[in-house]
Formats: C-alpha cells, sequence, structure tokens
C-alpha cells in the first residue's frame, strides 16, 4: 500500500464519517454544532484526506482554509486535492531559519524533531530524505495570508507541535477550537505537561483528548 498522499478522497462516491484516525473529526464537527462555512488552519496536515481532522468539514460542510506542510509530495498533492484552500511549503516554529525537516517513507511521522527522527530510523522506518526547509513564525504566515479569524487551529507535526503553538501571538489570534499533539502528556494532571500549560496560560482549557490530541478551547 502507498505512503504517498492522495489528490482524490478515499471511498469514491460513498460518503464518509470521518477522515480523522480516531475520529477527531466527528468531535471537532459536534463542537461547532455542525455548522457550515468555517475556516480552519491545518499545521502539518501531510494528507488532503487520510488521517485529517479538516477533510470532513472541507467536503462535507463547505469549511476552507489554510494548510501548511514541510514535504514538497504532501503539499503537491494537497494543492491538487483542495484548490479552494491556501497551501504553502514551508516549517512552522520559532526559528526565523532554515531546519532539517526528516522525510520517512511513512510519510505521516516526517518531523523537524531530531530526536523523534533519530528514535523513528532506530525503530527501522526508512528515511527518504533529509532536506532543508524555511521555518516561519504561524503568526507571519497568517499575517501574510491575512487571516484575522480562525475557528480550527489544528497542529500536528510529530514532535513539533510546541514549537508551532509558541510561534502564534495568542492575544492577536483566538482561534475558537486548537487541536496538538502533547508528548507526555498525563490526563491526571493536564496542565503539568509544557504545551498544556502553556495553552491554559493563553487562556485556553482542555475540553477533550482523542488518541494522541488534545483540545483546547478559550476560556
Amino acid at each position: 500500500m502507498s505512503n504517498a498522499p492522495r489528490s482524490e478522497p478515499p471511498g469514491g462516491r460513498f460518503r464518509r464519517a470521518s477522515y480523522s484516525q480516531f475520529g477527531e473529526d466527528r468531535f471537532v464537527l459536534a463542537y461547532f454544532g455542525e455548522r457550515r462555512g468555517g475556516t480552519y488552519v491545518d499545521v502539518g496536515c501531510f494528507d488532503a484526506w487520510k488521517f485529517s481532522n479538516t477533510a470532513l468539514l472541507h467536503v462535507d460542510y463547505g469549511w476552507r482554509g489554510l494548510n501548511i506542510d514541510a514535504s514538497p509530495r504532501a503539499v503537491e498533492a494537497l494543492r491538487a486535492a483542495r484548490p479552494e484552500d491556501r497551501t504553502l511549503l514551508c516549517g512552522v516554529g520559532e526559528a526565523a531559519d532554515a531546519l532539517t525537516f526528516h522525510i520517512f517513507e511513512r510519510g505521516t511521522v516526517s518531523t523537524f524533531d531530531a530526536e523523534a527522527a533519530a528514535r523513528l530510523e532506530a525503530a527501522g522506518e526508512p528515511v527518504i530524505e533529509r532536506r532543508k526547509v524555511p521555518v516561519r513564525s504561524l503568526g507571519d504566515i497568517l499575517e501574510e495570508a491575512e487571516i484575522a479569524e480562525i475557528d480550527f487551529l489544528d497542529v500536528d507535526c510529530e514532535g513539533w507541535d510546541f514549537s508551532v503553538l509558541r510561534s502564534l501571538d495568542w492575544r492577536r489570534w483566538r482561534p475558537k477550537l486548537v487541536s496538538a499533539e502533547l508528548g507526555g502528556f498525563d490526563i491526571t494532571d493536564p496542565y503539568g505537561s509544557g504545551a498544556a500549560g502553556f495553552m491554559h496560560q493563553q487562556g485556553y482549557e482542555l475540553v477533550s483528548y482523542i488518541g494522541p490530541s488534545a483540545f483546547f478551547a478559550p476560556l
């Protein structure tokens, strides 16, 4: 089975109930009351359909937004699959620099995190390529894209999510719902981990935890 991102939705003419890995998109849909026509920003999206937390919103509810990924192959497929969206090829994080992006054969685990990449390699994950990719802050990207309001911010960057979250000016942009994968998250101490504690400091509370994804909403 190919791990390449697809430009056509799976299932053909049959509607899918969910595209997410663990049904996260069903929670997002319910949170927004199945509303139509919202705006998402999807950071580290990789594939327009597979394990996507925004595909259901896009296909069945008319949402549109901004997709960002550091893989050229992923961006090419995303642009073909979602021509109504804007899709950018770059990294997102605090460092305004070019960093090494580790692209794995199983594209969903590709990462900027060198330690995470080393663990994956040690576990036998084949590396396709290592490439230098420009990294920009999420705030700069949103400013340039002239995105004033965000309904759903989805971050899935394989060990790099905290850097993405820290690169946004939370006083200026207040997404109505934020999803991020949190390493070392302890549900008994939800704000003890770095990223969750950071989100709480920005005025957000944990509203759900599904699979590896934590969801935050403004207090």
